[in-house]
């Protein structure tokens, strides 16, 4: 079993925990596409690459107009760490540059307006939008503006600042709908990783008929709400989030979080009913699924205690048993079990 310290992050951003989180992913990439490689239109390619570097340091899809990215556009050279060009099958090249995010991040600090905008409160939201028993969409930066500008007005209330995915190429090949219904946060933890957010969410926003029913799920907490409102389902889901969050925060400030791997289940209902379990479990504060695949589901579990209710639970219990050898393809659980048949 390994030990380590699991504290809730505060919802509250501040500009050192932004600096910080550049310090760690100190490498921006940007895309862009070029027609001509003159000395005028690399600089225009520079240009552009360095607001879209801004845009993913600060979450803010007009910081390209700003006084700020006047200034440093003029010397976006400065502060590239490398850059090529590649054929475009449709037109001209693309651009590849990475950016000094620590250079960039410093540059902002030092503008007081820049500050302010890295000081906001940042969540990033992966959320699926269903209406009927219509196909699930993603919500993202470029699509239904109309429903992105009511859980941004939603989470401003609740004190949140929404960011949210560009879902891109490189998005659509870690996160389906599918998984952020089933709860399979892997891909989702894959994708994040280019936000450069200290935290996320996950959730469904359901239209049936004339009812709104939303789900959010953060930290292994879920939260439910319903209202003839979307704006209002959202802003009842996010204030029980925030509430149970701290409620987990307070009662697990040191906790022990252990993971576990559980084979033979065998289906989607085997994994929800097996979810469902382990959450109503003694002592356990919170469970994260980290992957479901195959007939084997790996999860991620906070303890309230450590004095092994749990395990003797699990024990008394003929829903699961210890596995009697390695689960193949499964590396640094603590604990391995296998689902009793008809448990």
């Amino acid at each position: 079993m390994r030990s380590r310290i699991y504290a809730v992050a505060l919802l509250l951003l501040t500009l050192s925990s932004v600096l910080l989180a550049a310090e760690q992913a100190s490498v921006i990439n940007t895309e862009v596409t070029v027609v001509n490689r003159d000395d005028e239109s690399e600089q225009s390619a520079f240009e552009a690459s360095l607001v879209q570097a801004l845009e993913t340091m600060t979450h803010n899809e007009n910081i390209g107009k700003s006084p700020e990215a006047a200034r440093l556009k003029k010397s976006a050279r400065d502060y590239l760490l490398e850059f090529q060009y590649e054929e475009n099958a449709d037109e001209g090249w693309l651009l590849h540059s990475q950016f000094d995010a620590n250079a960039l991040a410093n540059a902002l600090k030092e503008d007081e307006k820049g500050a302010d905008k890295l000081m906001k409160d940042e969540v990033l939201f992966w959320l699926v939008y269903r209406r009927n028993d219509r196909a699930g969409e993603i919500l993202s930066r470029l699509g239904n503006e109309k429903l992105v500008q009511r859980v941004r007005k939603a989470a401003d209330a609740a004190g949140i600042k929404a960011v949210f995915p560009l879902y891109d190429l490189r998005d659509k090949a870690l996160v389906t709908a599918d998984d952020l219904v089933s709860g399979y946060v892997e891909g989702v933890e894959k994708a994040t990783g280019r936000y450069h957010v200290a935290q996320y969410l996950t959730g469904i926003m359901a239209r049936e008929g004339k009812v709104w029913r939303v789900q959010l799920e953060q930290f292994g907490v879920v939260a439910q709400a319903e209202s003839p409102s979307s704006t209002r389902a959202l802003r009842l889901a996010l204030a029980q989030l925030r509430a149970d969050t701290a409620e987990i925060a307070s009662q697990t400030a040191v906790a022990t979080s252990i993971r576990i791997a559980v084979a033979y289940v065998k289906s989607y209902s085997d994994y929800k009913k097996l979810s469902r379990y382990l959450e109503s479990m003694p002592g356990i504060a919170s469970v994260k699924t980290v992957s479901n695949s195959g007939d084997v589901a790996v999860f991620d579990i906070v303890l309230k205690e450590t004095d092994g209710a749990w395990l003797k639970a699990l024990e008394e219990d003929d829903v699961l048993s210890r596995s009697s050898g390695e689960i193949p393809g499964v590396s640094a659980a603590d604990y391995q079990f296998q689902m009793i048949s008809g448990g």
